[in-house]
């Protein structure tokens, strides 16, 4: 139901800017394009369509050749990104992460005391977390030491994503037609160089928190792909972009 809303949101957005002069749009779309393009005529016309739903950008806007791609957030929804979970550990290990901290995501993915999900036991989160605070702590400590993968990091969740054929997201719009909030990515980019993430205490690479997609604690395995899945959220993503675009130019 989340995901159609989204999408309806998304043919919403395209609806009211494509076509559309800058006179023509409402006021909240203004501002939106107003945040992305400089000195506009105000009867140049604007183009917009939907991007591949493979990539992050959700929706492209084009003015004359000025092309942009924007990631579009609506409502309460704070994931940003799945991918399977030796995936990303490989991407950590490219990233020279050290087994240690790779096997205490695998710990954590699995919660099974196993690296490789074939405990007999399995614990949930709150079990869990207490298990493996102090190793959660150091894990957090190497992943969050190097700004370098805290970039990577966000391309590949935010912004980029896994296709590199495909077009990364330059701006992060959360919101709908009537109200919203847009922060480009160097405005993101800027506030990660100054903010340290260090006070969450869940597995986090900067402002991104992950966990399993899905545990199945009680072993009924409806789709057991998805406890190989893992999900990656940006807790407290409206405020966060709210807080970045009123203090960083874009």
């Amino acid at each position: 139901m989340k995901k159609h809303k989204g999408i309806r949101n998304e043919q919403a957005l395209i609806k009211a800017i494509n076509g559309r002069t800058y006179d023509e749009l409402s006021n909240n779309m203004k501002c939106l394009v107003d945040s992305i393009y400089e000195d506009i005529d105000p009867h140049s016309r604007f183009y917009a369509e939907k991007c591949d739903p493979r990539g992050k950008p959700d929706i492209m806007i084009t003015l004359d050749s000025e092309v942009h791609f924007i990631s579009v957030k609506t409502g309460q929804a704070e994931q940003v990104h799945m991918e399977d979970i030796k995936k990303f550990v490989l991407f950590l290990r490219e990233r020279g992460i050290s087994a240690d901290t790779q096997k205490t995501i695998l710990y954590f993915q699995y919660g099974d005391g196993t690296l490789d999900g074939t405990g007999a036991v399995r614990w949930s989160y709150e079990e869990l977390l207490p298990r493996m605070s102090k190793l959660i702590e150091k894990a957090n400590e190497e992943l969050n030491k190097d700004k370098e993968l805290v970039f990577a990091a966000m391309d590949r969740f935010v912004f980029k994503g896994n296709y590199k054929e495909l077009p990364e997201a330059d701006y992060i719009y959360h919101g709908s037609v009537n109200m919203g909030v847009i922060c480009s990515k160097t405005q993101i980019i800027k506030h990660l160089k100054r903010r340290d993430f260090m006070y969450m205490k869940n597995l986090h690479i900067g402002p991104i928190q992950f966990r399993p997609y899905a545990r199945f604690t009680d072993f009924k395995e409806t789709h057991p792909e998805k406890r190989l899945v893992v999900a990656f959220k940006w807790v407290g993503m409206q405020a966060d972009l709210d807080y970045i675009t009123d203090r960083y130019d874009g």
